[in-house]
């Protein structure tokens, strides 16, 4: 059985670390592991804020496969919370991204 609320707990523990540590890098991964657990929790508001930390630490490090899965996923809260126009804007940007 999945627990959502341990995953954030490791997931909060990967970012202290993270920052201990000053890697953006792992700063930034694990911000998008703390945005998909509050999805899968339905807490799409809190995911949202998540995904875009990460997306901008992203953009910062030029990691354009994480910015493209942070928008993806951005896509993806914003189709749960019903604006499905902005869903289908961040759609557009991760599909022109990858080509």
């Amino acid at each position: 059985m999945v627990n959502h609320h341990e995953a954030f707990i490791y997931h909060q523990q990967q970012f202290d670390i993270a920052t201990q540590l000053d890697s953006q890098a792992i700063k930034a991964r694990s911000l998008g592991g703390l945005g998909i657990t509050n999805h899968c929790l339905g807490q799409y508001q809190k995911a949202i804020e998540y995904y875009t930390e990460q997306l901008q630490m992203a953009h910062l490090l030029g990691n354009l496969n994480m910015m493209i899965n942070a928008v993806g996923n951005l896509g993806l809260c914003q189709y749960q919370l019903g604006d499905y126009t902005e869903a289908i804007w961040k759609k557009i940007i991760t599909r022109l991204s990858k080509q």
